[in-house]
């Protein structure tokens, strides 16, 4: 394969040419657990957007980039061409948790790129194979400890796209997605739960319990 020229270079060369030992060195390189960052890196790979001006431009435009390809697909084409996502254990010093396994994602979509497959088909079925292997955790995870329901919530629950894909694998493993109704998804969510536990505190306080 040959490798295509990254769409970000012609901009940021410079900056592109010490990342890499700053990644090898970790200077100021923290780890993140966002699923907002793979939605940027994919979106950067595909050249929809390497510059952003507002909070969520990346994922944005590589929702809308799928919706091309959603219209002439069917569920038989979409489930043949998902790019693998599968969960596995993550230690971090003595402590081990399941986490997806990112990485092999975005080199599915990198390769698929490779192939000369359209933006708005790889934006799809990365979509798709996202929605997928959160699923899979989820039913694992939910089957361990003999639950049912699963709360939706995160910035990137703000996409349509996967919200409505997730809801549908979700369902299809007979769990129960509980979606935001008068709340957002993301920040706003965030402080309305540190205020209600800030007055469950208080009230706690003021009847004796510490």
């Amino acid at each position: 394969e040959t490798p295509l020229p990254l769409p970000w270079l012609p901009e940021h060369a410079e900056a592109a040419a010490v990342l890499p030992h700053m990644l090898a060195r970790r200077i100021n390189t923290p780890i993140s657990s966002s699923c907002g960052r793979l939605f940027d890196a994919v979106a950067a790979l595909l050249g929809l957007c390497t510059v952003t001006s507002y909070e969520g431009q990346a994922a944005i435009r590589l929702e809308e980039a799928q919706h091309a390809e959603n219209a002439g697909c069917c569920a038989e084409e979409e489930a043949a061409s998902l790019y693998p996502c599968p969960f596995a254990t993550a230690r971090s010093g003595v402590t081990a948790a399941l986490e997806l396994d990112t990485h092999s994602l975005f080199r599915a979509v990198h390769s698929d790129l490779l192939q000369g497959t359209p933006v708005p088909r790889i934006a799809r079925r990365f979509h798709r194979s996202l929605a997928f292997g959160l699923a899979e955790l989820a039913a694992h995870l939910a089957a361990e400890r003999s639950i049912l329901h699963v709360g939706l919530s995160g910035g990137c629950l703000q996409n349509a796209a996967l919200v409505m894909l997730l809801t549908k694998e979700l369902e299809g493993r007979g769990l129960i997605p509980l979606r935001h109704k008068d709340l957002p998804p993301g920040d706003g969510c965030i402080s309305f739960g540190q205020a209600a536990w800030g007055r469950m505190a208080v009230d706690m306080a003021q009847e004796g319990f510490t």
